[in-house]
């Protein structure tokens, strides 16, 4: 179909609003989709980080090789695929790199630098072992400085994944991202010029954990992500 159908949509931790949340966006996207409410392919989200686009993608021989965001069976047949703003890294010039380490527990850590429009601090360590193996200390992480803390690494090479990340936030609420397509938005053009690819199978090594199928369109700048949505309540609120 060629119909848009445009949605306003705001953001909230359990504490404030944020600009960008890949959850909500593919939540809010599925639940269109598969209730029927969308009679479009296309939903353009209305977002304090600009429109954020949704498609609804058929699945196909094509596309049963892609990855879901969280664990579980997701039985219809269809992925979907949000397009987000890339989220570029800038230096940051930062003394106390001890205070970082420390509250990641002491881990190795090979560079930090900033995201830009997120204003999180991003750390790359010496591994994705290193990642998976990371015990942060929450009490020190909200004395660092930024919004929160994306830790990434190399993924070992017969995982089938091109890096590993987390993603902790606890001035927001949010201690750890089981999954955060906002983060992806740095990870992308950061591995982007480190590998010189531009298509990533990407693992989040939360508990839960989640997988992501990531593409830079470097060109335009944006981040597609795609994958299958798995529904695990549903409720309703009275107003």
């Amino acid at each position: 179909m060629n119909v848009f159908m445009i949605i306003i949509i705001w953001f909230w931790t359990t504490l404030l609003q944020i600009n960008l949340c890949g959850h909500a966006t593919l939540a809010a996207a599925y639940t269109l989709f598969s209730s029927g409410l969308a009679e479009t392919d296309v939903i353009e989200f209305v977002t304090l980080s600009g429109i954020l686009t949704a498609k609804k993608i058929p699945e196909t021989n094509n596309t049963t090789s892609a990855s879901t965001l969280h664990k579980g069976e997701a039985r219809d047949g269809f992925y979907v695929e949000v397009n987000f703003p890339a989220d570029p890294v800038i230096e940051f010039n930062f003394d106390e790199t001890s205070q970082i380490s420390g509250a990641l527990n002491g881990v190795s850590i090979i560079d930090i630098k900033k995201t830009q429009m997120g204003d999180d601090l991003f750390v790359v360590v010496s591994s994705g072992t290193a990642v998976k193996e990371l015990q942060p200390q929450l009490d020190a992480i909200v004395k660092c400085p930024g919004r929160g803390i994306i830790v990434s690494g190399i993924a070992p090479p017969d995982s089938g994944f091109d890096f590993y990340s987390r993603f902790f936030c606890p001035k927001f609420g949010v201690n750890e991202d089981p999954v955060c397509g906002g983060a992806h938005c740095a990870l992308a053009p950061y591995w982007s010029k480190k590998l010189g690819k531009c298509d990533f199978n990407a693992y989040q090594a939360s508990a839960r954990g989640g997988v992501l199928n990531v593409h830079l369109d470097e060109q335009n700048q944006r981040v597609i992500l795609r994958g299958k949505v798995v529904t695990v309540m549903e409720g309703c609120v009275l107003v």
